[in-house]
């Protein structure tokens, strides 16, 4: 799809008329794809998501009008390229948050019961994963966990919740 094919129906969209976003969703279906395998984590997954959307709705696309290229799918990709990665750097700092947080996890437990925690834990989500452990392990309220990962309450409480009930599935099976 070239610049004169996408050009109107981006404008149908940032006109609110979802009806044809499917058309532009399946030209980028792939890439958005791609990213959500490597990024693996639901949270990301949807802020890639709403990325993308946001970036439809509120780019300027009369700097594509003259273009008969396909600079604007080009744009939409590197925007979306960006996104991922600045995702990506988010996570592997909270991947060494967590593997920090691991060295001093809860001394008084038995060896065996450390392993099988820690082994629990590495199935979470890195968010959820910090939450739990900056929760349950360091005794940190869930406005402090908030404010450390840059989240609002709601989102850290639901962070826990559903890091919870996946260690419950876990210990269950």
């Amino acid at each position: 799809m070239n610049n004169r094919e996408m050009l109107p129906i981006l404008k149908e969209i940032q006109q609110q008329n979802m009806s044809r976003f499917g058309e532009i969703f399946s030209e980028f279906e792939r890439l958005l794809a791609r990213f959500r395998f490597r990024l693996n984590d639901d949270d990301a997954n949807q802020e890639l998501t709403l990325f993308f959307l946001e970036l439809l709705t509120s780019m300027d696309t009369d700097k594509f009008m003259e273009d008969e290229s396909e600079g604007l799918k080009r744009y939409i990709a590197v925007c979306l390229r960006n996104h991922y990665i600045a995702l990506s750097k988010r996570q592997s700092a909270y991947r060494m948050m967590c593997d920090e947080l691991y060295e001093g996890l809860a001394s008084d437990m038995l060896s065996e019961e450390k392993i099988e925690l820690k082994h629990a834990l590495r199935r979470l989500p890195d968010k959820q994963r910090l939450v739990i452990v900056y929760r349950y392990l360091y005794g940190y309220s869930i406005e402090e966990i908030a404010a450390l990962l840059s989240v609002t309450r709601q989102a850290a409480n639901q962070l826990k919740k559903r890091g919870l009930k996946s260690l419950k599935t876990y210990f269950t099976e």
